[in-house]
């Protein structure tokens, strides 16, 4: 083998030039900047994907994605009652469970509904804002 010939000896005396095969590089082309009447019909709805949009790269990124809310749209509760005793609907008691978290209560109530419920409303309404339930003061829900 020769230095900087470019000859290799492959043995049995035989010389061969070695092929040097370099990858072919791809080079992509940088897109076209868009006219201003493009880009401001663009930015009205960032409909379709352009790359030499920031927002609709951004848009794209999946490390940051945007989430409507903590567990979907909205936080889902499930109420209901189940009675205990032998006598049926002797001592209602109101159940809830968030399907998020997975929590669950039950209390004990005087009668379904309501009315004349305060008490246990407000004692409900203070466990689920303890599990980060709630924006306000007010409960917009009851």
């Amino acid at each position: 083998l020769e230095e900087g010939t470019g000859v290799t000896d492959l043995g049995g005396g035989k010389e061969e030039a070695a092929s040097e095969v370099e990858p072919e590089l791809v080079v992509r082309k940088k897109p076209n900047s868009p006219t201003k009447a493009e880009r401001e019909r663009h930015e009205a709805t960032h409909i379709p994907y352009r790359s030499w949009c920031e927002a609709c790269v951004a848009g794209r990124g999946r490390a940051r994605k945007h989430v409507a809310g903590k567990h979907g749209l909205v936080d889902r509760l499930h109420f209901d009652y189940f009675f205990a005793g032998e006598d049926a609907k002797a001592h209602p008691v109101l159940v809830c469970h968030d399907e998020a978290t997975g929590n669950r209560l039950a209390r004990l109530v005087e009668r379904t509904g309501v009315t004349d419920n305060e008490e246990v409303i407000d004692d409900i309404v203070e466990e689920l804002r303890s599990w980060g339930h709630g924006r306000g003061k007010e409960w917009p829900l009851v």
